[in-house]
């Protein structure tokens, strides 16, 4: 299931969809707006979570020497959940950032198929 084209491309839909998310930000928005942003954005997190986690589960740690794509995957979550136990602002848009980065990984994805 992991290494279906389903799998891949439901990944590759919530990285665009946070992508989105991240650039409609803008600093007049409302507080409603900024809620939904916030809330997106942790959903995101916990989406790019449990797919590194499933794929931990599924096929052990070798699979982050099989496959760089999990490995870079891990190290964005490890930074985004720093960023969210830290609280800090700064943090929290370093965080943006590495969630930025994960647009490589769609558009390399793309490049295969």
């Amino acid at each position: 299931m992991l290494r279906s084209r389903a799998f891949e491309l439901f990944s590759a839909c919530c990285n665009v969809l946070n992508l989105v998310c991240l650039l409609i930000d803008h600093p007049d928005k409302t507080v409603d707006f900024a809620t939904f942003l916030r809330v997106s954005n942790f959903l995101f997190y916990l989406v790019l979570c449990a797919e590194v986690l499933l794929h931990l589960l599924a096929q052990g740690p070798r699979c982050l020497s099989a496959n760089y794509w999990i490995l870079f995957d891990l190290c964005i979550a490890i930074g985004i959940s720093a960023a969210y136990f830290s609280g800090s602002a700064s943090d929290m848009r370093r965080a943006q950032s590495l969630r930025l980065a994960r647009i490589v990984k769609v558009i390399a994805t793309f490049k295969v198929y």
